[in-house]
């Protein structure tokens, strides 16, 4: 136990101060994995499991396993893993963007550990003694870090935590995350043996190389926060040079829906003319022509929003025109909790990726769309299917690659879409099963 207790503690001091961080870091509501009552006790056990493995490696193989700064790299990444295990097994998190919230938190561990080493190094314990009995003093000295480490726990939140999680849509790909995660663990793990090894004995020169690690890790967090804030911004950039573009396609739509519905109504008024010049010779195909004009119009839509009415009214008079059966169950309250412009461009990119598929379709009984929105047991659930024609293609994000030649909008409605759903938290899955494509959205 001589080595067992103390190593243990150490261990389960860092997974704390990495579990606090990242709860910091956490975007909210979180959805569970799987019960509630069973994943978050699991997932929090793993991490302590593991220093409980680590301690007895420590304990019952001294010879096999000397500590050193080596195994003190190996065994806090095997513990950054586990605790990165832990929120998997917990909640449903993009992977990528939980290996920057376990980074930042072991950075911000990081920080909190040389700000400990500082304050020991300071000799304020030897001073307390003189004037108080020594247990006394330690109990205070280490009241004193709490103190101050409360207040680090309030600067991350306010100055990286809220800055974090306020871009929740910014994603950076797999080989920023890698270049990240490489120069954290140079940061902390490698830097950290440099000092170790050099700057021991020499007080000041430690405690001077400790303050350079606070600034570096400080500085490294403020980068992430930095590109993070790039990447929305590039983000916003497509999304308003998409919405432009959406909007004159849409105009045009607009306006060729209101040359049809003239069209229509000139037809209509002719055959009106018609049979009142001819009523004593009204025939079944004059009745049936008729009812087929007026069919035109008999798409009323009641959704319980006019903004969604009047779009889903629009697109069920061009799907008209072209031969489109487009059939929306739709429940705007199940839209609530979104921005009206997130529901507007989130519909208008669904529907329109799908009439684009449909009208690629050579045969008649393919030309079909279903939209359906509502809400089951508390929970926002959008489901769309349509035919299509051809193969599908996904990136690496789960965005449809385009067919387009303008590959400077590559995919990108169904990027929006990813874009929209992901700052809602929620989930979408992608289908296709014998040229049916299916679109599943729960928020």
């Amino acid at each position: 136990m001589e080595i067992f207790l103390p190593f243990f503690i150490m261990f389960c001091l860092f997974i704390i101060d990495v579990y606090v961080g990242s709860f910091f870091l956490l975007s909210y509501p979180l959805k569970v994995r799987f019960k509630p009552y069973i994943a978050i006790p699991i997932g929090i056990l793993v991490p302590f499991i593991v220093s409980t493995i680590l301690s007895l490696l420590l304990q019952f193989l001294p010879n096999i396993f000397v500590w050193n700064e080596l195994f003190n790299i190996l065994f806090y990444t095997i513990l950054s893993f586990s605790i990165y295990f832990s929120f998997l097994l917990m909640f449903e998190i993009d992977y990528k963007r939980l290996v920057l919230i376990v980074t930042i938190s072991h950075t911000f561990q990081h920080i909190t550990y040389h700000i400990s080493l500082l304050l020991m190094s300071t000799g304020l314990i030897q001073v307390l003694s003189n004037f108080m009995d020594a247990s006394i003093a330690n109990i205070l000295l280490n009241i004193i870090y709490y103190i101050i480490k409360g207040g680090l726990y309030v600067g991350f939140y306010f100055f990286v935590a809220r800055n974090f999680t306020k871009y929740r849509r910014s994603y950076l790909n797999k080989w920023d995350i890698l270049v990240i995660v490489l120069i954290s663990c140079f940061i902390i793990d490698i830097a950290n043996v440099f000092i170790s090894q050099h700057y021991q004995e020499d007080i000041l020169e430690h405690a001077m190389m400790s303050i350079a690690q606070i600034i570096f890790c400080a500085t490294f967090d403020a980068m992430i926060i930095v590109f993070l804030r790039i990447d929305e911004k590039k983000i916003d950039a497509n999304i308003i040079e998409a919405t432009s573009k959406a909007k004159v396609k849409q105009f045009e739509l607009m306006e060729n829906n209101l040359n049809y519905v003239n069209i229509k109504f000139h037809d209509l008024r002719k055959e009106l003319r018609r049979l009142k010049e001819h009523k004593e010779n009204l025939k079944d195909e004059d009745f049936t022509l008729l009812e087929h004009s007026l069919r035109l119009f008999d798409n009323e839509v009641d959704s319980g929003s006019d903004n969604i009415d009047a779009l889903i009214q629009d697109k069920l008079i061009y799907c008209k025109s072209v031969g489109i059966d487009f059939t929306p169950l739709v429940d705007a309250k199940a839209l609530d909790m979104m921005d009206e412009s997130d529901v507007y461009f989130l519909l208008m990119n669904i529907i329109d990726n799908a009439i684009e598929a449909v009208e690629k379709c050579d045969k008649e009984e393919e030309k079909v769309i279903s939209l359906m929105i509502n809400k089951k047991q508390g929970t926002t659930v959008i489901e769309q299917t349509n035919y299509f024609k051809g193969e599908l293609d996904f990136d690496n994000d789960g965005s449809l690659k385009t067919t387009k030649v303008d590959k400077r909008f590559h995919g990108f409605g169904t990027k929006s879409i990813n874009y929209i759903v992901k700052k809602y938290n929620g989930r979408i899955h992608y289908g296709n099963s014998k040229n049916i494509f299916s679109l599943k959205i729960v928020i």
